[in-house]
């Protein structure tokens, strides 16, 4: 899987890891994806295109934590979208919001367990509306 944290073995537990930069939305909505690996701060940051991350095997994913480490700035009713893709299609019920001026920090959301097969491709995209600044977030997902 992606990364030291993933498991070693199918029948084993572990968790995905993915961070980046969100980036800024002050007009129409702006879609930034989230990688395995450090990607930087600020502009240099942001990941616009999906990595795509393929299964090697077949996983269940359940559950996600989500973390915004700094405030989000911008107009009210502004906010960041983060969704969990399957082959490029939303996942339901792995999604979480967070919004201007709102609290920033951990949101877990309980969802799952969702199959994803071998060769089946994993993106977790975050959506800004109505934001002015670079968003520092991270996301983990179980899989099992």
């Amino acid at each position: 899987m992606t990364g030291p944290t993933g498991p070693t073995a199918p029948t084993f537990g572990g968790l995905l890891k993915f961070s980046g930069v969100v980036a800024p939305a002050p007009g129409a909505p702006v879609v930034s994806f989230l990688t395995d690996f450090g990607v930087g701060l600020g502009a240099a940051g942001v990941i616009s295109e999906a990595p795509s991350y393929p299964f090697a095997v077949d996983h269940d994913v359940r559950n996600m934590a989500v973390r915004v480490i700094n405030a989000i700035a911008g107009a009210p009713g502004g906010s960041i979208t983060f969704e969990l893709l399957r082959n490029g299609a939303v996942v339901p019920g792995f999604s979480a919001v967070f919004v201007v001026g709102g609290p920033v920090g951990n949101q877990v959301i309980t969802a799952g367990p969702t199959l994803f097969f071998e060769g089946s491709r994993l993106d977790l995209r975050v959506t800004a509306v109505g934001t002015t600044n670079f968003v520092n977030v991270s996301v983990t997902l179980g899989i099992e």
